[in-house]
């Protein structure tokens, strides 16, 4: 590997995971999903986020390829946004309506569900806004498909890989404290679901 694409890979991966970890909608809906998990299971929520949102980014970039002069690209980006922010509202409103029932999600069909939604989740959150491609932009920077390439493939992997570590840490957290004094377990459960609906209303707001 030569200079300029390890160079291109690195600046991919620390762009990736500065865009996963410095959006509040990724965290709040990322979060209540990896609280309600067991602490084996918790990156996998951030990990099915993250494919999610790099499958979304590329859905974007193809229809922006290929498709622009047919689809209304700026009116499909502001529904998305709406999207973004009901989704935000939906995934609070379950995670909060199973923590006051004493449900967290743990093995089973219901943490199944928390899988399937952060991967759903994640791919709105990639069609949605222009953060991520502002992101990709520095690739057309590059001479080289390849390197180009290589950078866009390390941006994904340091999305994936940001917010795998951060649901960890919100799983394994979370676990200890439980631990220590199970009856927080559905009120801390419960915060993140709120903050989750808070993003989300202020998301919709003008």
């Amino acid at each position: 590997m030569t200079g300029v694409v390890m160079a291109a890979v690195l600046a991919g991966l620390a762009a990736g995971a500065l865009h996963a970890g410095m959006g509040p909608d990724h965290l709040a809906v990322v979060a209540p999903l990896a609280a309600r998990e067991s602490t084996a299971g918790a990156w996998r929520v951030g990990f099915r986020w993250g494919v999610g949102h790099a499958l979304g980014v590329a859905l974007v970039g193809v229809c922006a390829l290929f498709l622009r002069e047919l689809l209304p690209l700026e009116a499909l980006e502001s529904w998305s946004e709406r999207l973004v922010g009901g989704s935000l509202i939906v995934v609070g409103g379950w995670v909060l309506v199973d923590a006051l029932r004493g449900r967290t999600g743990h093995a089973g069909a219901g943490s199944r569900n928390g899988g399937r939604a952060a991967l759903a989740v994640g791919t709105l959150h990639g069609t949605a806004g222009g953060s991520h491609l502002v992101g990709v932009l520095p690739a057309l920077a590059f001479s080289s498909f390849f390197t180009a390439g290589a950078y866009v493939a390390a941006f994904a992997a340091g999305t994936v890989g940001a917010m795998t570590g951060f649901s960890w840490l919100v799983g394994s957290g979370e676990a200890r404290l439980a631990r220590m004094a199970p009856r927080v377990r559905a009120g801390l459960v419960g915060a993140f679901a709120a903050a989750s609906i808070v993003v989300g209303v202020a998301w919709l707001a003008p």
